[in-house]
């Protein structure tokens, strides 16, 4: 595929699961300057738990990344963070009446630093080069 083909290049949930994320991340500048990356949040000390207790996560080698190592990895291939929020407090598979409660208090947790930080279930990052 030739270099640049794209306006816009997303990564949604993806790096988690690979064994050279960075190669990744690479790529997608190759063919857009534009790259927009939803993955987990690896500040929330929650998933951090899920990920060393759960036998699904250690069995396939799941981790999430902190927000400032995918920025790191970034400004390595010559990019750029334009924004860097954090969304949703809801977790998959929640029982709908936790659910109901959480979608209320959402958007304070998701406005708040550094409460956004620590709870909010993916970071979102757009980048360019």
């Amino acid at each position: 595929m030739p270099d640049d083909r794209f306006d816009v290049a997303h990564l949604r949930g993806v790096l988690h699961h690979m064994e050279r994320p960075i190669e990744a991340l690479r790529e997608a500048f190759r063919v857009a300057r534009v790259l927009v990356v939803i993955e987990p949040n690896g500040y929330n000390p929650v998933l951090k738990v899920i990920e060393k207790t759960s036998r699904y996560h250690r069995e396939h080698g799941e981790r999430s990344f902190a927000p400032s190592t995918l920025r790191r990895w970034i400004a390595g291939l010559g990019g750029r963070t334009r924004s860097l929020t954090y969304a949703g407090l809801v977790p998959f598979f929640c029982p709908d009446v936790l659910a109901v409660g959480l979608k209320r208090v959402e958007p304070l947790f998701e406005r708040v630093t550094p409460l956004n930080q620590l709870s909010c279930a993916v970071s979102v990052l757009v980048a360019e080069r």
